[in-house]
């Protein structure tokens, strides 16, 4: 029996051996990357119904005047808090208040959508108390976050409080 379980190991040994490895193909970049920095570039494309492939970043912004035209309440999505996020979003936003509360850790909304003026005083805010080279860490500036696009959510855990950078654990 013990024989038999040697040759078995040794053939399915020298058979596995005997595949070729896989090795990823070789990807040529489209081009260099870009350097790393702060800029002011309006995105494109940056229209309500591109919502999905709209960018914001670090270089990449929308108008101050961009407000997306479906905002709801996230009440709408059975998760409790206050504001709005995109219509599109809602059913998402929906299941995920759904899972989180089946797994024993319901959430709860803390920040949902921002106007480009509502980003102002915060990014602001954390400038003028932690310094600019701080606060670009952990928050964006006005036009370049995705709260203005209604499709970014600030999350606390349900009845908590404000969520501070790095105080999830708790």
């Amino acid at each position: 029996m013990r024989t038999r379980a040697l040759l078995a190991a040794l053939v399915l040994g020298t058979g596995l051996l005997a595949f070729p490895q896989v090795v990823p193909p070789t990807v040529e970049a489209v081009g260099p990357l870009p350097e790393c920095r702060i800029d002011d570039i309006y995105t494109v494309p940056r229209g309500y119904d591109d919502y999905s492939v709209t960018l914001v970043d670090w270089l990449l912004r929308v108008e101050d005047d961009y407000v997306p035209p479906d905002l709801v309440p996230v009440t709408d999505a059975g998760v409790p808090g206050g504001g709005f996020i995109r219509e599109v979003a809602i059913e998402d936003l929906r299941a995920m208040g759904e899972a989180a509360a089946a797994a024993g850790a319901p959430i709860g909304i803390w920040s949902p959508y921002r106007s480009y003026e509502e980003q102002v005083e915060i990014f602001g805010n954390y400038s003028s108390q932690f310094g600019y080279e701080d606060a670009i860490t952990y928050s964006a500036r006005p036009g370049h976050s995705e709260h203005q696009l209604g499709l970014g959510v600030d999350f606390m855990s349900a009845g908590g409080g404000n969520p501070l950078p790095g105080d999830w654990a708790t």
